[in-house]
């Protein structure tokens, strides 16, 4: 009879080629790929799928709390092709050790996009600002610093944008202000914010916005 630990490493072992199988079956035109549910082996995780290039037809992409496999400063780099799934709507990445790359932005079709509870670092590339179909913006709990750019004024379809818990530092912009299709929620809290909230962001009367600096 195999003891406790000879199976749980056989447990790992199943649950890793089953990993594997599913990045392979990703790799095809399908709807969605979810390595989110709770009944998926927690064993299984590791990188997020590195070799998406035929993946294209993809729309949904779920891998939401899993356990990473870690680099040696504890994060996990995105891999940079997921920016060829340009078919994509929706995405979350949220509660992971993600960090690297921001090639996300170039899915022109999102219409959500979930990366809280990261390690992603740096500025919010300006490419966001294009992504004109999106309705919702998380990127609260990251290490994300610079300045809040006006670019994201231009989103208008967007009804949701969790800034919150970031280093983000000097003003308001004004621009923001312009969504007026915001009703769920505008956080910009604890972040290094500066100055008084602008006059305009009155515009977005549907989603009260919450700002602590």
């Amino acid at each position: 009879m195999e003891s406790s630990s000879v199976q749980g490493t056989r447990k790992a072992a199943i649950a890793s080629r089953l990993y594997f199988s599913l990045v392979v079956v990703a790799a095809v035109p399908l709807p969605s790929f979810s390595f989110d549910s709770d009944s998926f082996p927690r064993e299984a995780s590791g990188c997020i799928v590195s070799s998406l290039e035929g993946g294209s037809g993809l729309l949904i992409l779920l891998a939401r709390n899993r356990r990473m496999r870690p680099l040696r400063n504890g994060a996990v780099n995105l891999p940079m092709q997921i920016g060829l799934l340009t078919q994509l709507v929706d995405v979350n990445i949220s509660s992971n050790k993600l960090a690297g790359s921001k090639e996300i932005v170039s899915c022109m079709r999102l219409q959500r996009l979930d990366l809280s509870n990261n390690l992603f670092t740096g500025s919010i590339p300006k490419e966001m600002g294009t992504l004109a179909q999106l309705e919702l913006l998380r990127i609260f709990c990251n290490k994300l610093s610079g300045t809040i750019s006006s670019f994201l004024g231009n989103l208008s379809h967007l009804n949701e944008l969790q800034m919150g818990d970031n280093v983000f530092s000097g003003s308001i912009p004004s621009r923001l202000g312009q969504l007026s299709s915001l009703q769920i929620a505008m956080n910009l809290s604890w972040n290094n914010l500066s100055g008084e909230m602008p006059a305009e962001l009155g515009n977005t009367t549907n989603a009260a916005p919450r700002v602590y600096k």
